[in-house]
């Protein structure tokens, strides 16, 4: 398979097993199920240090891949072949983050979100939220850090880069809660911030499911040299919230 070849398979919906999509054991005792929402050029932690966290699992288990209860699918795209997610939660779909693409790709799937949820403002997670919102109609929820993000068409060029995204405002801003239902689906809100002010991972402790936006990778983590980053507070969060 040729280079143009390899990435136009890639652009197109990836099974959850993909590299973008990334299995890791966190929470000690169990072993969780991370989605990684996106390929933001991961900074991979060092054996080292990831032994300290948690010791390495090699043979990873992954039979919860598809829940019944709330079953999901997977769409890459944009320049940096950003992973969303689609869940089909017990009273409607929810939308984690919204690349380059990914409102034409729920067209051509049928779908109907009645919620997006953003994990964090990055540029590559956010282009197609205004898109998504007015061709579905559906809520959009998210950290208060971020709503500058998706609201000001001005924020990203501020800090020198030349983007052109379509504004949108939230409905809902999304704290860290203990518990929290999202159409029916009840998710642990972590506040993980360090690769992005305001990065939010859902955990849903049973089905064994994170979804963490830029934060974890399998075997590595979000780059922390962008604007607002900060790898100390990233370090802090990862081995306090998601490896306690």
């Amino acid at each position: 398979m040729d280079a143009a070849e390899d990435s136009k398979m890639r652009r197109k919906n990836v099974p959850a097993n993909s590299p973008g999509a990334s299995f890791v054991p966190i929470h000690g005792g169990f072993r969780q199920r991370a989605l990684s929402l996106g390929l933001w050029f991961p900074v991979f932690l060092s054996s080292s240090y990831f032994s300290q966290i948690h010791p390495p699992v090699l043979d990873y288990d992954h039979e919860h891949e598809q829940d019944e209860a709330m079953s999901y699918q997977t769409f890459c795209g944009g320049i940096f072949e950003t992973n969303c997610y689609l869940l089909d939660a017990p009273d409607g779909q929810i939308l984690f983050d919204a690349p380059d693409g990914a409102c034409d790709w729920l067209e051509s799937r049928g779908a109907a979100p009645r919620l997006l949820l953003l994990t964090h403002g990055h540029f590559d997670h956010v282009p197609d939220v205004a898109r998504i919102k007015q061709r579905f109609g559906c809520k959009i929820g998210c950290h208060a850090d971020t709503v500058p993000m998706i609201s000001d068409p001005e924020f990203f060029r501020s800090y020198g880069y030349a983007l052109e995204i379509a504004p949108a405002r939230p409905d809902f801003v999304i704290e860290a809660a203990n518990n929290r239902e999202f159409l029916g689906a009840g998710f642990e809100v972590l506040e993980v911030p360090g690769h992005s002010p305001g990065s939010l991972c859902f955990l849903s402790r049973e089905r064994q499911l994170l979804i963490g936006g830029d934060v974890l990778f399998a075997g590595g983590v979000g780059r922390w040299d962008l604007p607002g980053g900060d790898g100390e507070l990233l370090f802090r969060g990862i081995k306090t919230k998601l490896f306690p």
